[in-house]
């Protein structure tokens, strides 16, 4: 196997990643409100990634973030505004996406106080398309 092959079987397997994890996160779009909790780097990658793979975010996310200097800011370059974690419960979300893979088990525990039971929460592993397989 040349250095090239390589290179494009890592890409293809990326690329197969990325998109089961968007399909988790995002795919069946038919009457589910998204959230998505977390509007950091990790965040905008997330949607950067997905614009790239899909040429567009076609989807009305409603973002939630604890951090209150970020609260009623809008996710640049993004037009929607971020809502505190106060907001979830009243949302009507049906799927939580959590934009974090490090602080995933502590946003969990703290969304799990405010969420109803059947809501559902995802993450996309962004670290995982990026370990050389």
């Amino acid at each position: 196997m040349t250095h090239i092959d390589e290179i494009n079987r890592l890409i293809d397997q990326r690329t197969k990643y990325l998109q089961e994890g968007f399909n988790t996160c995002f795919g069946k779009k038919d009457n589910v409100k998204i959230g998505v909790y977390g509007t950091g780097l990790y965040a905008q990658e997330m949607f950067s990634e997905y614009k790239l793979m899909f040429g567009k975010i076609d989807f009305e996310p409603i973002m939630f973030d604890s951090n209150p200097e970020k609260t009623g800011k809008l996710f640049s370059p993004y037009p929607h505004v971020i809502h505190s974690i106060d907001h979830i419960a009243n949302s009507h979300i049906n799927r939580l996406v959590i934009a974090s893979e490090d602080y995933f088990d502590e946003i969990f525990a703290a969304v799990c106080k405010v969420l109803s039971p059947d809501v559902e929460v995802v993450c996309v592993k962004l670290n995982r398309c990026y370990k050389k397989l």
